[in-house]
């Protein structure tokens, strides 16, 4: 399986403190959004 992700626009940080991503650890190491945990 093959993902793509176009993250073109960061969230501004005064919207977010934390960006918390919940998908299993396997995925997330696929990939990710920068910063996010």
């Amino acid at each position: 399986m093959q993902r793509s992700h176009n993250y073109t626009q960061q969230p501004k940080e005064e919207d977010y403190s934390e960006i918390i991503d919940v998908r299993s650890p396997s995925e997330f190491a696929e990939d990710h959004m920068p910063g996010a945990i």
